[in-house]
């Protein structure tokens, strides 16, 4: 699950944004547990939230270890020339 900060609409009521219908499920399902904590933790039973889930672009791709070293590979040459003298390889 993507995190996203909830947002404070009220003094008491927040808006936790999801990605997609399966992450709105899990929150619902655990919605009771949720409250509980919150409230315990912030000894205030008045707080509650929504969920929602995300109407905007899509989120950023995430970049496997590969990907992300290739990356880096073309945005820092002296990263490039560091991997290549010294054979460094992923595990």
């Amino acid at each position: 699950m993507r995190a996203s900060p909830p947002r404070l609409v009220s003094p008491t009521h927040f808006e936790i944004v999801v990605q997609n219908q399966k992450q709105l499920e899990l929150m619902e399902i655990n919605r009771p547990d949720l409250l509980r904590s919150i409230h315990n933790a912030l000894s205030n039973d008045l707080v509650t939230f929504d969920i929602r889930i995300n109407q905007g672009s899509s989120p950023r791709h995430t970049l496997s270890d590969s990907e992300l070293l290739e990356k880096m590979r073309n945005e820092y040459p002296v990263l490039r020339h560091m991997i290549d003298d010294f054979k460094l390889r992923l595990s």
